[in-house]
């Protein structure tokens, strides 16, 4: 009997798309790490030129260009299903919840922009001074932590979820 993707569950579908996710990034990372990563620059022998930067490199952008995508597509069919309603689902705001995470997340991205270091950097051994292109390094650098920070004190919250229901049964 043949069996489509359409029979799978929603949660065996994100399993498998996670596995395969995950061996082709530790694929790409084994090759870029132990085939040809000690190969000399050209311009400067002193530095390595690994053989697969370029790979690498395309692939983390591919990932980053398909998550905006996929958030932006997400975004639209939300709003899509959600139409004019006040977006409660099971007597939740998700509409407000939606709503804060998104100014959150802009307020925050604006915050550790004008907080960023713009001060030069040295770059093997030459200076880099584009200040805008620096504190927008610092910018995305700030705000991931900031964003890990949360999400791991989220996680410990949920966690103790029980702790917290046990409590208050007694």
């Amino acid at each position: 009997m043949k069996q489509g993707m359409r029979q799978y569950s929603t949660e065996k579908l994100s399993h498998r798309v996670l596995y395969v996710l995950t061996a082709v990034i530790a694929v790409v990372f084994c090759l870029f790490y132990f085939v040809g990563y000690d190969q000399p620059f050209e311009d400067n022998p002193e530095y390595n030129a690994p053989q697969f930067t370029g790979m690498l490199v395309g692939f983390v952008v591919f990932f980053v260009v398909a998550s905006v995508v996929a958030g932006l597509a997400a975004l639209v069919i939300s709003i899509r299903k959600r139409g004019g309603s006040e977006g409660i689902v099971n007597g939740i705001y998700v509409a407000r919840i939606a709503s804060v995470i998104t100014v959150f997340t802009a307020l925050l991205l604006i915050v550790t922009f004008i907080l960023g270091s713009g001060d030069a950097i040295n770059i093997n051994g030459e200076k880099y001074q584009d200040a805008f292109w620096l504190k927008i390094a610092d910018m995305f650098v700030s705000s991931i932590i900031v964003m890990l920070v949360l999400s791991v004190a989220a996680v410990v919250f949920g966690a103790t979820r029980y702790l917290r229901k046990k409590d208050h049964k007694c």
